[in-house]
């Protein structure tokens, strides 16, 4: 890695890429190489829009390529595939959930890449959130007493429910509902709060757990869904119990994680928190909020700038986070759901407007 560069690459051009992308823009020091998907026209519009070389083959991607870093986008289907011919190739790789569909392809992929001494990491990376962080060393400094149980819930509104068929990123590509509803509520959704769990409480030692598909009926092709709704009840090595719910059949958004020590109850947090309202997006030029401004503070808050205060360890005075760390956890905090410029100059669609992307609630 070139002093003060971070190198990264993509694979998969879909709706969860401008994420990344809008991420990336925070951190000068991110340095985007090429972006590869098997459809010229995803390839094509994601050139269009984002102004960054794109190929249509894994060999074109391949050929010379020098990443530090290469985040596999693709449809959840392929991810298994893909970061193995990755990492066999010799790329550290960061992938979007889930690794694999199967328990057996994410302990192959990990033995893969332990064996050619290559990160492999997944998302999503929430854990490293400020949040996170402060959960963790209050319980380290026992701060609020030895945790007991904690609830946690990641309950979505009824999306089959929405137009989910006219949802477009800022670059044009399509909502992939077919994989939200195929995959299901688990596998999507699960690892926000369970990436914090065990951060926090250490390794599970058994799991009790039921799933169900309550609405079936969603707007998938082959007809194959996913559960839509799922509990699990854990069991840590240290005694702590936790009890882990998921649901795209809720009234509303709910989530939270509420933890029980003894004595007392510490505050729910909310580990992917609901951007702020929609604010016109700033165009090159335009004039930055003061920073008294409450909606200039707002837009820093979730990542709006690209501003090196931005970074909790450079605000606290010390050293800067490394720019890999940065840049992923950028893409799970919200500076991924409203960026501050966009080369398209036309105005936001109604759409855009009501439903911007977010890896979170709609989850790629």
């Amino acid at each position: 890695m070139p002093p003060g560069k971070f190198r990264f690459a993509i694979v998969g051009c879909g709706y969860v890429a401008d994420n990344y992308m809008f991420a990336f823009g925070q951190y000068p020091e991110a340095e985007m190489l090429r972006a590869f998907d098997i459809v010229p026209e995803h390839a094509a519009r994601f050139t269009a829009h984002w102004g960054v070389p794109s190929v249509t083959t894994m060999a074109e991607f391949l050929d010379g390529l020098e990443a530090d870093l290469v985040l596999n986008l693709t449809n959840p289907g392929a991810h298994f595939e893909v970061s193995k011919a990755l990492l066999e190739a010799g790329f550290p790789v960061y992938s979007e959930k889930p690794l694999g569909m199967r328990f057996e392809e994410v302990e192959a992929l990990a033995a893969l890449a332990a064996g050619r001494g290559l990160a492999l990491a997944g998302a999503p990376c929430n854990h490293l959130a400020e949040a996170a962080d402060a959960l963790r060393r209050a319980l380290d400094q026992d701060r609020i007493g030895r945790p007991l149980l904690a609830y946690a819930e990641v309950d979505d509104k009824l999306i089959a429910k929405s137009p989910v068929e006219t949802w477009r990123n800022l670059s044009g590509a399509p909502w992939p509902f077919e994989d939200e509803f195929r995959v299901g509520c688990t596998l999507e959704h699960a690892g926000y709060y369970l990436t914090w769990l065990v951060a926090a409480f250490g390794p599970i030692e058994s799991v009790t757990a039921f799933a169900g598909l309550q609405y079936p009926g969603k707007p998938v092709g082959d007809g194959v869904e996913g559960p839509d709704f799922s509990v699990a009840a854990l069991k840590f090595a240290s005694g702590m119990a936790a009890r882990l719910t998921c649901s795209v059949i809720a009234p509303k958004d709910r989530r939270g994680l509420l933890v029980l020590p003894d004595p007392g109850a510490l505050p729910a947090l909310d580990a992917h928190p609901p951007p702020p309202p929609a604010q016109p997006l700033e165009q090159p030029g335009a004039a930055r909020p003061a920073a008294g401004d409450h909606q200039g503070r707002q837009r820093r808050e979730h990542g709006f700038h690209a501003r090196p205060d931005g970074d909790p360890a450079r605000r606290a005075g010390g050293p800067p986070e490394p720019a890999a760390d940065g840049f992923l956890r950028a893409c799970e905090r919200g500076g991924a759901r409203h960026p501050p410029r966009r080369r398209d100059p036309r105005p936001l669609s109604h759409e855009e407007q009501l439903h911007p992307p977010c890896p979170g609630s709609l989850a790629a």
